[in-house]
């Protein structure tokens, strides 16, 4: 199988994916119990990819926040909001591939404040991190947030 980029053979890759949930879901059990939340949020194919099998395997519910100008799937809800699923979230948790800029965090965040002010992001899993995570949270204005990597090794 022909896989363009070293990005998706290192996380997509048939023999790489099933690492990516086992760690994936051991994290998100760790910040479900540190934090208690209540939801799994994402944007993208990419937060989605990982963001359905933990909902699944967590019973939880999903909150999706569809990119600006998105209306697959979805048009024929409230096109003021991006936000579809768990709308009365507390806590939840961010599930995205990695934080490059932090620009899909803060998306994901502001968009969410926008519609439940009170809902608090508690977490981020970030499934494709390597380094250290000291500067993903660098990225994110300094909150308090818990960050856990969970690239599968030798990838």
């Amino acid at each position: 199988m022909a896989i363009s980029t070293v990005y998706l053979r290192t996380i997509f890759y048939p023999e790489n994916f099933p690492r990516t949930i086992e760690k994936s879901l051991a994290a998100a059990k760790v910040l479900k119990e540190e934090f208690g939340y209540d939801t799994i949020a994402f944007c993208g194919m990419s937060g989605a990819a990982i963001a359905f099998i933990l909902a699944y395997e967590l019973e939880l519910p999903l909150l999706c926040v569809r990119k600006k100008g998105d209306s697959s799937h979805f048009s024929s809800l409230n096109t003021n909001s991006v936000l579809e699923g768990n709308v009365d979230t507390k806590k939840y948790l961010i599930v995205d591939d990695f934080v490059a800029s932090g620009a899909t965090v803060k998306y994901i965040m502001e968009s969410i404040h926008q519609e439940s002010p009170s809902a608090d992001c508690v977490a981020l899993l970030m499934y494709a991190v390597t380094g250290n995570s000291d500067y993903y949270q660098s990225c994110l204005d300094k909150r308090a947030w818990k960050i856990i990597g969970c690239r599968p090794e030798n990838s």
